[in-house]
Parts: structure tokens; C-alpha cells; sequence
């Protein structure tokens, strides 16, 4: 019996896990090439911006300043697409905020 019960702990401990690591979302992640890059203060800016936005989960920037130049990595975190009253990502916000930040997008790239 006491086996039985360490073994039922050990499945609905297991589940708990699968269940929290699979909670239906979709995560994507990009590349964005930006030129144009004067200052720190405009990827600070950028950077506030971005994490504003309810669907950017990580994001990192590498910068190059002497060359005025960027790349802007995040990850888009998606509710499942079955999901009801699930909202489509505009990633034209994301161009939009590079742009207001008086920067140029260059390219975006899905990686995964």
C-alpha cells in the first residue's frame, strides 16, 4: 500500500510539472537588424517599449555603437492558437517602435 501511494505521488507530482511547463502558449523567437543607432538612451527606450508589449517575453539586445548598428532578439509568447478569444501578434508594432525611436528596422528573422 505504501508503495502504492508513493508511486501515485510521484505520477500527480510529475503531471503538476508537465501541466505547468505546457500551458498552451506558443513561444517564437526573432532577430531584428536595426541601423541607425545613435545612443544608448534610444535602445533604453526601445527596450521599455518592447517589454511594454503583453506578448514579448525575453529580449536582448547587441550592440555596436561605433558602427550605429543593433540586433534586437526576443522571444513572442503566443496563447494557443485554439484558444478563445485569442489575439493575433502584430509585428508591425514592433517596426513601428524601432521607427518612433528614430532608428531603421533593417530585417526581421524567425529562428526557431
Amino acid at each position: 500500500m505504501r508503495g502504492f501511494i508513493l508511486s501515485f505521488l510521484i505520477i500527480a507530482i510529475s503531471s503538476l510539472q508537465l501541466i505547468a511547463q505546457d500551458n498552451g502558449n506558443i513561444e517564437e523567437r526573432f532577430i531584428y537588424g536595426i541601423e541607425n543607432v545613435g545612443t544608448l538612451e534610444q535602445i533604453n527606450s526601445l527596450e521599455r517599449n518592447m517589454l511594454a508589449l503583453d506578448f514579448i517575453g525575453e529580449l536582448k539586445f547587441d550592440i555596436k555603437l561605433d558602427k550605429g548598428t543593433a540586433r534586437m532578439e526576443f522571444t513572442v509568447v503566443q496563447p494557443d492558437p485554439t484558444a478563445e478569444g485569442r489575439k493575433n501578434i502584430d509585428m508591425a508594432e514592433i517596426k513601428r517602435l524601432i521607427i518612433e525611436g528614430g532608428m531603421t528596422p533593417i530585417e526581421c528573422t524567425k529562428v526557431n
